[in-house]
């Protein structure tokens, strides 16, 4: 359940139908390798396929999975809830990556922004030559790193390098605050059909190696763990001149229309599908230090606490707080998070065990993410929605869900947060927390969010605004600024 996407059609529809397989991308459906004659080498060591998909943690570790999926993840774990991994055709296998179906005749393929790459190779990697490019501010190459990948004009994409296994690697564009590989720009055919960039708007480089006199490396190269460094592919794919192409989504390109996967009516803003709605969030919490001499206890995986009133009957009877993270020392060097199993009126049962016993004095803080929920008698997600959590009454009052913070003159943060009932400093901001990364072309500032007189005296009667998002897209704020366009300059004017 990452980004947001733009329905066009019913879920009905985009889950009908069967897989195409085209000339181009053969194997559509199932992923399937793209090396075959053309990936072969004369060197021991070379890659021999590209595939891209998107990844999953259900809790024992982390796997790419077809990006013809839809997925539900927990917000308060981010791990995929059990059982909600389901494909967009009865045909796709679910656990099959996507190739790129790299060779002679490779195209550039469009890929999910927030898609991870899996590159696979004739061998096993040395993890010691596995490196990233070390990247200023605006991308400039500081230091060049031994996996690539790289715009037109030379700079670099922050990316995290992960080796999930001896011959694979996996290249995950969500590191540094980027929620995903920059857009490919914007380009229409003459017909009007949203086009991509037949070379690749990114290229995906695996530089050969450069020694000195003496036969040292100069730069990172990847190596096998025989001592191997990478070699050519017949095709070159890969190499410096002949880098992998290939173009990330954007608002009308979409990974799964370009690339004819399955017919679906349904685009994604350039992102891996999805069709659950993102919810506006707010944490509940609730924190206490241990006092054995008052009738508090702990054992290896409980804490009790005798003052507290915890609801049992929420979360189908494992309580209020099951799924919830509770936090053992908070903000201490030997702080521990765990998962919480189940509660009861005063105890919290963690589902491991703590690597330290609590003891007296020791403080423990329970949080959970409440959804808005503004009719209780039609839940936004009935699947979701507990009727029996103490919290829903107050998650219908989006009061509760919008906290103040005041700012300076150039926007940032002073004081905060701020309750709403409370009364707010003439320059602040409003800020609203979603359950996922929200694509910041979805926020409008005097349409879909927006501030205005309460009632309107006039028709148009908004407060002049800036809409801003944070690092993690996850958090919209709404400022009152007067914008200069010409110069794309702001002023808080409070």
């Amino acid at each position: 359940m990452i980004h947001r996407k733009l329905r066009v059609d019913a879920r009905g529809r985009m889950r009908s139908g069967a897989c195409l397989v085209v000339a181009l991308l053969a194997g559509a459906c199932g992923g399937g390798g793209g090396g075959g004659g053309a990936g072969s080498s004369s060197s021991s060591f070379y890659v021999t396929d590209v595939k891209y998909g998107r990844l999953v943690d259900d809790g024992t570790g982390q796997k790419l999975i077809s990006p013809l999926t839809t997925v539900t993840l927990d917000p308060v774990t981010g791990r995929i809830v059990p059982g909600s991994i389901v494909g967009l055709a009865p045909d796709v296998d679910v656990t099959m990556p996507q190739t790129f179906a790299i060779g002679a005749d490779y195209l550039p393929r469009v890929v999910p922004r927030n898609g991870v790459i899996q590159v696979e190779f004739s061998g096993a990697i040395d993890d010691r030559s596995i490196v990233a490019d070390a990247l200023d501010a605006d991308g400039h190459v500081v230091s060049q790193g031994s996996v690539q990948v790289r715009l037109e004009d030379g700079r670099g994409v922050a990316v995290a390098l992960i080796h999930p296994a001896s011959n694979v690697l996996w290249i995950d564009p969500t590191v540094a605050n980027a929620f995903g590989f920059p857009p490919s720009p914007i380009d229409f055919a003459p017909d009007g059909s949203p086009r991509a960039d037949a070379t690749g708007f990114l290229k995906l480089i695996f530089p050969s190696a450069i020694r000195d006199t003496s036969g040292r490396l100069i730069l990172p190269v990847l190596q096998n763990t025989r001592g191997a460094t990478i070699g050519p592919r017949t095709d070159h794919l890969g190499e410096s001149d002949t880098p992998i192409g290939f173009n990330p989504g954007n608002r009308v390109l979409d990974f799964i229309a370009q690339n004819q996967l399955i017919p679906t009516g349904e685009t994604f803003n350039g992102f891996l599908p999805d069709i659950a709605p993102p919810r506006i969030v707010r944490t509940v919490s609730y924190s206490h230090a241990l006092s054995f001499g008052a009738g508090d206890s702990a054992t290896s995986s409980l804490v009790e606490d005798v003052r507290a009133s915890f609801s049992t009957l929420a979360r189908g009877g494992l309580g209020e707080w099951a799924g919830a993270h509770l936090t053992l020392r908070p903000g201490l060097a030997n702080q521990e998070i765990h998962t919480v199993l189940s509660n009861t009126h005063t105890s919290a049962t963690i589902t491991d065990t703590f690597a330290t016993l609590p003891g007296d004095g020791d403080t423990f803080l329970l949080e959970r993410n409440e959804f808005f929920e503004p009719d209780l008698n039609n839940p936004i997600d009935r699947d979701t929605f507990d009727p029996d959590d103490p919290e829903n009454v107050r998650d219908t009052d989006l009061m509760n869900f919008v906290t103040g913070w005041e700012i300076d003159a150039n926007g940032n943060a002073v004081n905060g947060p701020i309750a709403l009932s409370e009364a707010l400093p003439p320059f602040s901001e409003l800020r609203v927390r979603f359950s996922e990364p929200m694509s910041a072309d979805a926020f409008s500032a005097y349409e879909n969010f927006q501030v205005t007189v309460d009632p309107p005296p006039r028709p148009s009667s908004e407060i002049l605004s800036q809409v801003v998002l944070d690092p993690t897209q996850t958090t919209v704020a709404i400022r009152p600024t007067r914008a200069n366009q010409a110069s794309e300059t702001f002023q808080i004017v409070g």
